[in-house]
């Protein structure tokens, strides 16, 4: 049985519902549980959505390694590694849908920070009226 692994985030309003932000970046932190690609999608109901490719990889090779100096490992199968990926668009919502691209390839998102700035209050045309 083949797995399809995906995830989305929640899309709460970092400032606001009528606040608007520039957005710009967003790290992602992750454990290296192979070198592989995930596909990285930006949704956001004001702009249209972006695919982008994740290399997920680290320093150390992260299956089967246990190597440490005295008592501090260096690189093991618990090994966190992030990588930093552009945003773009004016929203006060962005949301990110993240999924294995080769089905049976497991990754392990930590963390999510994504950076923009606060554009402003903006005037939306509420439906039905």
């Amino acid at each position: 049985m083949a797995i399809d692994g995906h995830f989305t985030t929640g899309q709460m309003p970092p400032a606001g519902y009528d606040n608007d932000c520039r957005w710009s970046k967003v790290r992602t932190y992750y454990e290296v549980k192979g070198v592989h690609t995930v596909d990285f999608q930006e949704q956001s109901p004001d702009v249209a959505s972006r695919t982008q490719d994740l290399q997920m990889g680290g320093a150390f090779a992260g299956i089967g390694v246990d190597f440490s100096i005295g008592i501090s490992p260096i690189a093991g199968d618990s090994e966190i590694s992030y990588a930093d990926l552009d945003l773009g668009g004016s929203s006060p919502f962005k949301k990110i849908k993240i999924r294995n691209a080769n089905t049976n390839q497991a990754f392990a998102i930590r963390r999510l920070v994504k950076s923009f700035e606060n554009v402003g209050a903006v005037r939306r045309q509420l439906s039905g009226r």
